[in-house]
This record gives C-alpha cells, sequence and structure tokens, in this order.
C-alpha cells in the first residue's frame, strides 16, 4: 500500500491510527521486512513456515478485536522468531541437531556419497532404489551416512539424512515383523512414518516431516 500514497497521504494515514493500531502497523511492517528477506534467501521449508502463519492468524480471527490485536502482535512476533530460527547461525534446534550427529558420527560405516550407499545396500541383501533429489527439489535434502543395526539377529540398515536441516533417519528391515521401534526414542515432537516399500518394511523418524525424503526410495 505504500507505492500507492503520495507522501501526504501516508502522513494523514499515520496521524489518524490509534497508538494500539500504529504499533501493530509497525509491527507488521517489520515482520514483512523480515520475511521477504528470508523468503528472497531461499527458505529452505516455505511451506511449514506459510503454514504455521496461517495457523497464528486465524486463531487471532476467532477472538474479540481487543484480543484479536494482542493476538495479532503475538503472531508476527512468534513468526519474525520463526523466520530468524530459519536463518544462518546457531540456535537451540541446530545445536541439538549438531549433538545428535556428532553422537551418530563414530557409528556411521558409509559416508554420504549416493552410489557408495546404494552399493552397501546391494551387498547387504537391500534390493531398494534411492534417487538422489533433483536440484529443483522443494525441501534441501542430504545424504548424511548408512550404518547397520542388529535386532533380535535381524540387520536393519539406518539411511541419515537432514531435510530443511532436520535429522531424519529411514530404518529398513528385510523382516516384516521386526520391531524397528525398539532401534529409537520418540520424543512428542518427532515426525515418524511406518509403511512398505517393496518387500521392505520402513520406518522414518526425524524432526521433519519424512515424506520427501521416503519418495526416494523404491
Amino acid at each position: 500500500m505504500d507505492g500507492e500514497l503520495s507522501v501526504e497521504e501516508i502522513i494523514r494515514f499515520e496521524s489518524e491510527r490509534s497508538e494500539e493500531e500504529f504499533r501493530a502497523l509497525q509491527a507488521e511492517q517489520a515482520f514483512e521486512s523480515v520475511l521477504i528477506e528470508k523468503l528472497e534467501a531461499d527458505c529452505a521449508c516455505p511451506d511449514e513456515l506459510w503454514q504455521d502463519i496461517q495457523n497464528r492468524i486465524a486463531a487471532s480471527q476467532r477472538q474479540p478485536q481487543t484480543r484479536r490485536l494482542v493476538l495479532w502482535l503475538a503472531a508476527l512476533a512468534a513468526v519474525v522468531t520463526i523466520v530468524a530460527g530459519l536463518l544462518p547461525g546457531g540456535n537451540a534446534r541446530s545445536l541439538l541437531f549438531h549433538s545428535e550427529l556428532a553422537a551418530v558420527k563414530d557409528r556411521i560405516e558409509v559416508p554420504g556419497d549416493w552410489q557408495k550407499i546404494r552399493s552397501s545396500l546391494t551387498e547387504h541383501g537391500f534390493h531398494l532404489a534411492l534417487t538422489e533429489p533433483g536440484t529443483d527439489a522443494y525441501h534441501k535434502i542430504e545424504l548424511y551416512g548408512l550404518l547397520y543395526h542388529d535386532l533380535a539377529g535381524e540387520q536393519v540398515a539406518e539411511v541419515c539424512f537432514t531435510c530443511c536441516g532436520e535429522p531424519i533417519s529411514v530404518y529398513l528391515s528385510k523382516d516384516q515383523d521386526v520391531d524397528l521401534t525398539q532401534l529409537v526414542d520418540f520424543p512428542a515432537s518427532t515426525f515418524r512414518h511406518s509403511s512398505p516399500i517393496d518387500k521392505y518394511q520402513v520406518l522414518a523418524v526425524g524432526g521433519h516431516s519424512p515424506t520427501e525424503i521416503l519418495s526416494l526410495f523404491s
């Protein structure tokens, strides 16, 4: 709207706003500035960010006007925090992520090379196709490595990825009846998805929806 008003109209518009409205306008402008800056920098996971924005705004619109303004400001502040958290640099989530990778680093048997991991899976009897994501993939997916577990006498492969900066492990078993959940704990915020792929049992666990990563297996 700023680009459609003259200087005089902008001054008159701002002078007619109440203190509460003016603060809300300033918060909105600050939010838009940060959001635009982040999206122009190629936000790693814009669909999740936008869904969160929609949820917060929808919640505020169901409240009385005074309460709505407070929630709107809170939503703006919270979403700015979310955007800031996606920016390069340390935050609590990335620190946790790096600690998780450090814990598994010494156990990685095959580093994150797509061809080597495909070859290792085949050598261990896991005859699955693993396709690299395209350069235009909507989510930023990186392959971290591969390791193997022994679970009740059955060999289980764990393929480690990151998706939009979040760690995700995909567990593969040739036994449909083995309980793969024994290999990992599930915090309340963890995504998990279990389904067969061909003749294999597959369990994906991580801090991000695993749908995009699971689509790489066939």
